[in-house]
């Protein structure tokens, strides 16, 4: 993907930074129970992009908040 950065780990010290010069956050898993992930992006400023599926679609009000995916 064309200006996608891929960091693999990234410890908890530099976190807050990456999301914070992120623009979206991209959520795939529909199989989570609770996305604490999706919480930190967006305390972090980042809008979130998730799938429909698992607990984490309860954080996001689609088109509001965030996006909803197939």
């Amino acid at each position: 993907m064309k200006n996608a950065l891929f960091l693999g780990f990234v410890n908890h010290d530099t976190l807050a930074k990456v999301y914070a010069s992120s623009d979206i956050f991209l959520f795939p898993s529909i199989s989570e129970t609770y996305g604490n992930v999706v919480v930190e992006a967006m305390a972090s400023g980042c809008v979130p992009v998730i799938a429909k599926g698992g607990g984490s679609q309860a954080l996001v009000a689609d088109g509001k908040t965030g996006f909803l995916c197939i």
